[in-house]
């Protein structure tokens, strides 16, 4: 009995260790939760929390070509961006939705009837005919972008 006076027993560890992990256990969904609020629907879905601060590589909605037909070298040309110039850097795209991404940036795909279609990085594009597209449906495309991280209060 005499060594035992002044010595914690070796329950008292496990105690601090449990309520540590339990707190943990606490603390890091609840940071997760308040890093999320603070994030866009887009990267929420596209990536973990623990990704915020990064550039995320993600597939974004497909976007139908659109735009003003100029007759231009004895083709119809239809120019105009994808998305805004927020950033956004287009790593691979494709025509198809069973080959989004089909073509990297720069690259012309051929569609049927002789159209044409080239896609940039900053997601500018150029989609050209033999004959006029007036009245038609123009093709969709299927982009894979690199997105900065965008955090607002919108959530």
């Amino acid at each position: 009995m005499d060594n035992i006076a002044g010595t914690k027993p070796a329950l008292t560890w496990v105690v601090h260790v449990c309520t540590a992990l339990l707190v943990l256990l606490w603390v890091v969904p609840t940071l997760g939760l308040l890093v999320s609020s603070f994030r866009s629907g887009d990267q929420i879905v596209s990536s973990g929390w623990w990704n915020a601060l990064f550039t995320q590589e993600q597939q974004l909605s497909p976007i139908r070509i659109g735009g003003a037909e100029v007759p231009k070298d004895g083709a119809f040309v239809i120019e105009g961006r994808l998305f805004d110039a927020a950033g956004a850097d287009v790593s691979r795209w494709g025509t198809s939705s069973k080959e989004p991404a089909a073509y990297a940036p720069g690259e012309t795909a051929t569609l049927d009837d002789g159209e044409t279609v080239t896609v940039q990085a900053d997601g500018a594009y150029v989609f050209t005919s033999p004959v006029t597209t007036e009245g038609q449906r123009l093709p969709r495309i299927f982009t894979t972008a690199a997105t900065p991280p965008e955090f607002s209060i919108e959530n």
